[in-house]
């Protein structure tokens, strides 16, 4: 990243939700408010590159089969956020 630019990625921002999806896992409570609202700006960014027929436009730093497994994964973990934030 030598040109100073953040590059902003669906398999980046999938593999971070599923690190932090662990995290709270392992430490319910440490920073439990701040990682709730990373996780939920993560699911945000996604959902706003998602197209209307469902896919995503995505550049493939990473092979497909990786990509396609993070974005799975973090469907999944998004459903269960959201599921958790309707019950609470």
């Amino acid at each position: 990243m030598s040109s100073g630019k953040i590059h902003r990625s669906l398999e980046c921002t999938s593999s971070a939700i599923q690190g932090l999806a662990l995290f709270t896992k392992l430490y319910p409570y440490y920073r439990k408010k701040e990682i709730d609202d990373c996780i939920s700006g993560a699911a945000k960014f996604m959902e706003g590159k998602q197209r209307e027929d469902g896919s995503w436009f995505v550049i493939l730093q990473h092979s497909l089969p990786y990509l396609t497994q993070n974005i799975l994964s973090s469907t999944v973990l998004l459903q269960q956020l959201i599921t958790y934030l309707v019950i609470c």
